[in-house]
């Protein structure tokens, strides 16, 4: 029987063999790469998890493509035999929604167009209208900033605005409003812009109808979970990540299968939840 020894393992990241014992968890036996300087177990469980990584990024795929967490469960059930509960399941979806939001939020795009869209969604969810603002640039579909809220108010708009401007480190020369309030000579005044109505009828503005009709598109997708939550802060933090997934991890067609941060010329390594779970269990 041949003994593994640190010069026979293989670091499970880059392959090389550059390999050393770095202590133990549970007395599971870790190691540290010297060539990539990651550390990892000869098993594929996360660190401090007692489950493979495979259930979590699957856990967390589906959530964010609108699946239910019983679904979920019935999935990882089916393809590996095994059942979490459903508690486990939302714990591993809190969790590494907080730490794709940290690790996502010090990015900021350097390369942005000058034409942005905000828009406004509604639906009606257990009685309470609620309400998704969005801002939108058309030139990379890098979504800037997003709202959820029961009310419509000026300051919300307002606010809406500022943080659009401040992730993209500029003011927009054009804002295209889809949205039915009469805020546009507001928004020309504090952010020094051109307003302008826009409307799904409406055939001056053909790629940005396209663009809208995009954006209520992944708004369904966002419902199918805020509409299981009742409490505003979940509702946000689901919100937070979402935004990291649409602009990190979702390429699209119209953008030669990249994604908006990657045409807005963010330089990053980290491309799917595998990436981020593996990268913030180490």
């Amino acid at each position: 029987m041949i003994k593994l020894t640190a010069k026979t393992i293989t670091c499970k990241y880059c392959g090389l063999h550059h390999v050393s014992k770095c202590g133990s968890y549970n007395g599971v036996p870790r190691y540290l790469c010297k060539s990539c300087r990651r550390k990892f177990k000869l098993d594929n469980n996360l660190f401090y998890m007692r489950v493979p990584a495979e259930y979590v990024y699957d856990s967390l795929d589906m959530y964010y493509q609108g699946a239910r967490i019983n679904e979920i469960s019935t999935h990882l059930t089916r393809k590996y035999k095994c059942a979490p509960s459903k508690d486990v399941i939302q714990q591993w979806v809190n969790k590494f929604t907080d730490r794709t939001i940290g690790y996502f939020n010090k990015y900021d795009p350097p390369s942005t167009g000058n034409k942005w869209i905000i828009s406004e969604y509604i639906r009606k969810l257990a009685g309470i209208h609620i309400k998704t603002y969005d801002i939108v640039d058309t030139e990379t579909r890098y979504l800037l900033a997003t709202q959820v809220s029961t009310i419509r108010s000026r300051n919300m708009i307002k606010t809406l605005m500022e943080q659009a401007v401040k992730k993209a480190g500029k003011n927009p020369k054009i804002v295209l409003a889809f949205i039915n309030y009469s805020y546009f000579e507001k928004i020309k005044k504090l952010f020094k812009c051109q307003a302008r109505f826009i409307s799904l009828q409406s055939q001056e503005f053909e790629y940005d109808i396209e663009l809208i009709e995009f954006i209520i598109d992944i708004c369904e997708y966002r419902y199918k979970i805020i509409g299981k939550n009742k409490k505003m802060d979940t509702v946000n933090r689901f919100i937070g990540g979402w935004n990291s997934y649409y602009n990190y991890f979702h390429s699209q067609p119209e953008l030669d299968n990249r994604t908006p941060a990657e045409v807005a010329g963010i330089d990053y390594q980290i491309k799917n939840w595998r990436d981020l779970i593996v990268h913030e269990s180490n």
